[in-house]
């Protein structure tokens, strides 16, 4: 337990003692509901347990707070009889295969968001401990079954686990029921499954409002949405896509003038290309961008993202060689400048590592008050061949002073 939790697990014994009467000897009555929550989100699950012995009203706030975001290996603390009492409570919960089975029995009436992963270990519920890998194959129809038990009630839904016997059209058939989903994210293993009926689906489905599809978007797949939808993708607030180009979705970003966060991860070598189209996109406030195979990030590129009103993150990324504009450090203050809610820019590249040395060099740069020129911040530092750079604004929200904070980092 680190100090900081340890003070917040005093708080109400302290809280207790200094209280006077019968009617304030219950801490949870005497804290504002933010303030209480604030240390119930604070505390460890120890700590926490020992808060709940203070009092039955902050025990019963207490298990509330606890129970409502759990994994499902909590379960396997509780006895059998008693875990019906608090899977009511649940309402987000991340699951992994083998766990599934017991989940079956429990009812949770409440249960708002589910993620549902791999397995990564071979670690048994210890009621259904046979080590079968019978139970762990068919562990994974159990997850689907769970999916469509709670799937009218669900908010949120990530599939990151292995479909089993699971087709096309029952995954749609899945996303029509899930009348209340705004939110659904797929992994890797679900690519075949996601065919052109589903994606014109989830391009149209007014309620939805974020995605992350990990299948690639092909020049065809993209003519095919543009064809059969009017405005695809329009309601989304959230995008997280995979695709063979940039150009592909520019004529379809177009469309998406709600989106708040917008992240393409581009398997094709990126070429020069205008990003115009994204002009229209005057909602967004983070975009990124993940090259496979090295990129550009040209000064038009960053000239016409940096005049988004309401940009406040800027992310590149690249597995190989990327491209920069040739600033300096006052060409990159001079541009943070421009850009009017920009609070941080980050480029990340992953530089080819020489055959005699395996190891990456790191250099740590930050400058102070002492390194601030009244016309614009200077900035020095080493760049080296496997680097990671990122700015970001330290001045207490402002953007206004010529001399804002900038920390430099070299990875």
């Amino acid at each position: 337990m680190s100090p900081r939790q340890d003070v917040f697990s005093q708080i109400p014994r302290i809280l207790l003692q200094q209280t006077v009467g019968p009617v304030h000897k219950d801490p949870a009555l005497t804290l504002p509901p933010e303030v209480f929550c604030m240390i119930m989100n604070r505390l460890s699950h120890p700590s926490l347990l020992q808060a709940c012995l203070v009092s039955r009203a902050w025990c019963e706030h207490a298990i509330t707070v606890l129970w409502k975001l759990i994994t499902a290996d909590v379960f396997s603390h509780v006895a059998e009889g008693r875990r019906q009492n608090y899977a009511k409570l649940v309402q987000e919960l991340s699951l992994r295969p083998l766990w599934a089975c017991p989940m079956l029995d429990l009812s949770f009436s409440t249960l708002r968001i589910l993620r549902l992963w791999n397995q990564t270990s071979r670690s048994r519920f210890p009621q259904r401990d046979t080590g079968s890998d019978i139970e762990y194959m068919s562990s994974h129809t159990r997850m689907w079954r769970l999916v469509k038990t709670y799937g009218i009630q669900l908010e949120t839904l990530f599939l990151g686990f292995s479909p089993q016997a699971v087709t096309s059209e029952d995954l749609l058939t899945l996303l029509e029921d899930c009348k209340a989903l705004s939110r659904v994210g797929f992994s890797a293993p679900w690519n075949s499954l996601i065919d052109l009926d589903i994606l014109v689906y989830l391009a149209t489905r007014p309620i939805l409002e974020c995605l992350s599809l990990p299948k690639i978007i092909t020049p065809d797949i993209a003519n095919d949405l543009l064809q059969l939808t009017n405005e695809p993708f329009l309601h989304y607030k959230e995008l997280e896509i995979i695709t063979g180009g940039v150009v592909l979705w520019m004529p379809i970003m177009a469309h998406c003038t709600r989106l708040e966060l917008l992240h393409l991860r581009v398997v094709d070598r990126f070429g020069w290309y205008n990003f115009q189209s994204l002009s229209t996109l005057k909602q967004l406030k983070s975009f990124g961008i993940s090259f496979a195979e090295g990129g550009l990030v040209s000064e038009s590129m960053l000239s016409i993202l940096g005049s988004l009103p309401r940009l406040r993150r800027l992310h590149f990324s690249s597995n190989q060689a990327l491209q920069l504009p040739p600033w300096d450090e006052r060409q990159v203050t001079k541009y943070l400048s421009q850009c009017p809610c920009l609070e941080s820019l980050s480029i990340t590249q992953e530089g080819h590592r020489h055959a005699e040395d395996r190891t990456d060099r790191i250099e740590h740069f930050a400058v102070s008050d002492d390194h601030i020129d009244p016309d614009g911040l200077l900035v020095r530092g080493f760049l080296s061949t496997h680097w990671k750079v990122q700015w970001s604004l330290c001045d207490n929200g402002t953007r206004t002073c010529p001399g804002d904070w900038i920390r430099r980092t070299f990875i």
